[in-house]
């Protein structure tokens, strides 16, 4: 039976799919002996083959002649030759090993085995068949972002409000171990009372502006801010920055704002609700990433492609 395996690599192109092929031809050669390595790319690619031991027909030589198959493997982002393409239309199987394959000619493709890495997470909805494999021993796992929050409360109670705020925020662990940065806008105080009561507090840094001018400028660096009844609410909404609005005081409790319905989402009036809502935040600050990720190119690692591929070929062996 005839395996051909169409691939590239050049100066230009990379030699990661040859590193592949190289690896797969050595191993499937004990299953069988003739296969046609057909190469898309340049003298840099094929003297990567030659050195590697790899029989091949370079595609850009004016006379080939390409056996047919009805079993082709394809480790390449695109089929760069009409006359290659038309031929694996035609074939039976066609196993499509590169997670970045042209999707506009998807539909040539019948089985894919492809590496599950970050890059192609959303692969498994383009390939929506029994026929599709992911290999690897790599493990997905989830790690918690920190958190910059920012304080700008105005008014006569500020002073105090701000000194609540933050020796809660600094010392009650249950949120300070999702924050790394706090910054707090002074305005007319002077200094805010605060202490340090444990070992994680230290580890969270604190800065002081004076200004709101300062504090738009810090907002770019800033996860979310809180902030006081009044025109910094509405700047907030204008410039699409997450914010909190504690409104403890109850003398004067209505939202100023051009959107209260809006605000009203984003309300609070005591310390627990606001440390609540800012935890259910941080909560949500999450990223992903792949552990654990073998070397593809070892020939130890790219049994489970041969064993999927064989498995496919056999009844048409």
């Amino acid at each position: 039976m005839i395996l051909n395996i169409y691939t590239q690599g050049s100066k230009s192109l990379g030699l990661g799919h040859l590193s592949r092929v190289i690896t797969l031809y050595h191993e499937l050669k004990y299953y069988n002996t003739n296969i046609n390595v057909l190469l898309h790319g340049d003298d840099e690619g094929a003297t990567y083959l030659k050195i590697n031991n790899v029989p091949f027909i370079l595609l850009s030589e004016i006379d080939f002649k390409i056996k047919n198959s009805i079993i082709w493997i394809i480790d390449s982002t695109d089929v760069y030759e009409k006359d290659i393409e038309e031929l694996i239309i035609l074939a039976k199987i066609k196993i499509l090993l590169s997670p970045k394959f042209n999707p506009n000619k998807i539909s040539i493709i019948s089985h894919a085995i492809l590496r599950s890495d970050p890059f192609n997470l959303h692969i498994k909805n383009k390939y929506i068949s029994k026929n599709y494999f992911i290999y690897n021993r790599g493990d997905f796992e989830e790690f918690q972002t920190k958190t910059s929050v920012g304080i700008a409360l105005t008014g006569s109670d500020s002073k105090n409000s701000i000194n609540k705020i933050v020796n809660s925020l600094i010392n009650d662990s249950s949120i300070s171990n999702y924050i790394d940065k706090l910054v707090v806008f002074l305005g007319s105080t002077t200094n805010i009372d605060f202490s340090r009561k444990n070992i994680e507090s230290k580890g969270l840094d604190i800065e002081y502006i004076s200004s709101l001018r300062s504090l738009w400028g810090f907002k770019r660096d800033l996860d979310i801010l809180i902030v006081g009844n009044g025109i910094i609410v509405d700047e907030c909404i204008i410039e699409n920055q997450n914010f909190i609005l504690y409104n403890n005081n109850i003398q004067n409790g209505v939202i100023k704002s051009f959107n209260v319905e809006f605000v009203k989402k984003f309300e609070v009036k005591n310390i627990d609700a606001l440390i609540q809502k800012l935890k259910v935040f941080c909560q949500k600050k999450k990223y992903v990433e792949q552990t654990g990720i073998e070397n593809m190119k070892l020939s130890s690692d790219i049994l489970p492609i041969i064993k999927k591929i064989t498995d496919i070929i056999k009844p048409n062996s």
